[in-house]
């Protein structure tokens, strides 16, 4: 695992082109699918899953010595990078990590590579909310290409309301 800290000036980058990415949506879809646990009284909020996958992007371009696009599209059916797709997770239970695909996007997005990378929603929340956190660590656990997540990936879903996914765990995958 390779861990990657953003510090306040790379969070503030960060947070600013989230804001950018989520207000570009069309409103039909702009707060709509968002699965993850969130405060909806505060608009903050809002920016949460642009925040946390923008993050992951932005450490992957770290650790790769590349840019984050910063392009602003009303939908964006493309890669991260050239190829490859970051997916950034907040889990810290039980069982390993894993990486999980959306069925939908799966069949729209067709990346050589999967990265996935994990960071703390305590500390995201606190960039979010109050602006006063100073550095951020992301851990970029895995890798895998395209062709080996086809071989070993199963289909699950988190919950009965919760979309289909693609899924595969870390120890099946190359560690960064």
């Amino acid at each position: 695992m390779t861990v990657i800290k953003l510090n306040k000036k790379e969070i503030d980058y960060v947070l600013s082109l989230a804001k950018k990415r989520h207000d570009a949506k069309p409103s039909s879809i702009k707060n709509s699918g968002i699965l993850i646990d969130r405060d909806v009284s505060n608009p903050l909020e809002d920016y949460l899953p642009h925040f946390i996958g923008l993050v992951g992007e932005y450490a992957w371009a770290k650790h790769t010595k590349r840019e984050v696009d910063e392009n602003i599209y009303t939908i964006r059916d493309i890669e991260d990078f050239n190829g490859e797709e970051v997916k950034t997770i907040t889990y810290y239970g039980d069982g390993e990590p894993e990486l999980k695909v959306k069925l939908k996007e799966y069949e729209n997005k067709k990346p050589k590579k999967y990265i996935l990378a994990r960071t703390d929603k305590n500390k995201i929340l606190n960039a979010l909310n109050s602006n006063t956190q100073k550095s951020i660590d992301i851990e970029l656990l895995g890798e895998i290409s395209r062709d080996n997540f086809d071989k070993k990936k199963i289909k699950k879903q988190y919950g009965p309301k919760n979309p289909m996914n693609y899924v595969i765990s870390l120890s099946k995958m190359n560690k960064l």
